[in-house]
């Protein structure tokens, strides 16, 4: 069997001399990796299975974070390259010009959310800011009107000059808006709800606006005033990102890079020789306990995983489910075990040609037979906010025993960690890359470092290095087995710890000694 090797953040796998596997992981943004800048074309092209991580599960079986909005079609709308110090931007010329959008671009229960853009008005104004469902930002004279369901609600907002930009900020907590006008309140009052006509599973911008727009946004929380209009960063704050709507350039016009499919297009676009890589989709979290114990449930997701396999020209997914440990609302763990491994099959079966991989623990692995039978491979998570997953023994113990548990060694990926851990659960996890800048003369033998955390805290850092990198690799070759996963690509070495992408020519780079040993070249 040849090796396959995975890698982490997107998921990219590397298989036989010329194949490595990675993840290139998002984080839980919707591909904020990618978003921020941080994955070098080299770090890509050198992986070959790359698995985007970003979809969830609904206990009904419905696939959930794999919305496509994008725009349609455009009256009265332009692509303006600069304005009054913007590059890129929208024109809109009312009163008839819209920009459409199939589907609605808001958080379905309209509960909690923040929609901000910034706007260069020609003139005096009556027009829809946006509509989409049951929610709409109407913008007349100098009051503007919120409508959120049955409920209206209206702000006078300050004269802006012809051409100035404005930033605007429609902030909504448990239903109940609030309004900003450049980062500042503007009082709200209740005011006459009108019939809206219904458009469908719709969204309108900008209907009847004169003027420029930019950076549209929405954000799948009740965004702090402080951050609206800021630019997106690499941090925990900026992952709820849901839609995103800039100017960039003429050719992106309409185009919602938050999207899944727009950072798909995005990493095909990277890969100089795209019949070299597998481009898979990971799917993770959400409602998965629930979905595994309906059989409906679990046929309705292994349909929606092959309607969106060929829709997209996929190469495949991953299951990245874990943690059946306990019993779950009276489901012993065999039962949901077993359970996972009739979906196992049903995916296999709707599916039988593509790629399907599922991620399983070192400490949660019970998978039956038919399970293992229906998958293609098995990546192994060698790490975690435990240090104990780390050390070169674990990573032989581990083996042992999924071999025990029945899964062939062709059948069986380990893994290695572009991560490191203070041993104080999830939070104190911490990417490759900030320890290597805190220590730029980190020996390659080095498995631990005294770390300080933003706050001030300093813990001991466990991780893995070149050399126990090399030293796990070198054992999972001699063992023929599947290969070597890494989690995650946008954790190696990178130009700049804060923006930087990563950097393969860096000496102290991780995947290249991957490549090194399972290639026989860097």
């Amino acid at each position: 069997m040849p090796l396959l090797w995975k890698t982490s953040i997107l998921l990219a796998i590397s298989h036989d001399s010329n194949i490595l596997p990675a993840h290139l992981q998002p984080l839980p943004s919707r591909g904020g990796h990618i978003r921020w800048n941080w994955i070098g074309d080299e770090h890509l092209n050198k992986t070959t299975d790359i698995i985007y991580m970003n979809a969830s599960v609904a206990a009904d079986g419905t696939l959930t974070g794999v919305s496509d909005f994008r725009a349609t079609k455009f009256n009265g709308v332009t692509w303006l390259k600069t304005h009054a110090g913007r590059e890129g931007v929208f024109a809109f010329k009312g009163p008839k010009a819209f920009m459409s959008i199939p589907g609605i671009v808001l958080p379905q229960d309209l509960k909690t959310f923040t929609f901000e853009a910034s706007y260069a008005p020609q003139g005096a104004q009556n027009a829809e800011l946006i509509r989409s469902g049951d929610f709409r930002i109407a913008w007349k004279g100098d009051t503007l009107s919120i409508q959120n369901g049955a409920n209206t609600y209206q702000g006078s907002i300050p004269a802006v000059p012809a051409g100035q930009w404005v930033q605007l900020g429609c902030v909504v907590k448990e239903g109940i808006p609030s309004l900003f006008v450049n980062g500042k309140a503007v009082a709200l009052l209740p005011g006459q709800s009108q019939p809206l006509t219904s458009i469908g599973n719709a969204t309108l911008i900008g209907s009847g606006y004169t003027g420029m727009m930019d950076e549209l946004r929405v954000w799948k929380e009740a965004r702090p005033a402080t951050r609206l209009g800021r630019d997106i960063s690499p941090t925990w704050a900026d992952r709820l990102l849901y839609f995103h709507l800039p100017a960039d350039t003429k050719r992106s016009m309409g185009e919602d890079k938050a999207s899944w499919a727009s950072q798909i297009a995005w990493i095909r676009s990277r890969l100089r020789n795209p019949a070299d890589h597998m481009v898979r989709l990971g799917i993770a979290g959400g409602a998965w306990k629930d979905m595994l114990r309906d059989p409906k449930a679990r046929q309705k997701f292994a349909g929606e995983i092959a309607s969106i396999v060929n829709r997209y020209k996929l190469d495949g997914v991953d299951l990245d489910f874990e943690w059946i440990e306990g019993p779950y609302k009276g489901d012993p763990p065999a039962r949901q075990w077993d359970n996972y491994a009739d979906l196992a099959q049903r995916i296999r079966k709707a599916q039988p040609d593509m790629c399907f991989t599922i991620s399983l623990h070192v400490v949660c692995y019970r998978m039956p037979k038919k399970g293992i039978d229906a998958v293609d491979y098995f990546t192994f998570q060698n790490y975690g906010p435990s240090s104990a997953r780390y050390p070169f023994d674990d990573f032989t113990r581990s083996l042992a025993a999924f071999r025990k548990q029945g899964f062939p060694d062709s059948k069986i990926m380990l893994s290695v960690p572009f991560q490191g851990t203070g041993d104080a659960k999830a939070d104190s996890v911490r990417l490759y890359s900030d320890i290597v800048a805190q220590h730029p003369n980190l020996p390659p033998t080095a498995d631990t470092a005294e770390f300080t955390y933003p706050d001030g805290t300093k813990r001991k850092m466990t991780f893995n290095g070149p050399a126990t990198i090399r030293k796990k690799c070198e054992y999972a070759k001699a063992q023929k087995l599947r290969g070597i996963m890494y989690w995650d690509m946008g954790g190696d070495v990178r130009t700049d710890a804060r923006k930087g992408q990563t950097d393969y020519r860096h000496p102290k780079a991780l995947l290249p000694v991957i490549n090194e040993i399972l290639k026989g070249r860097r």
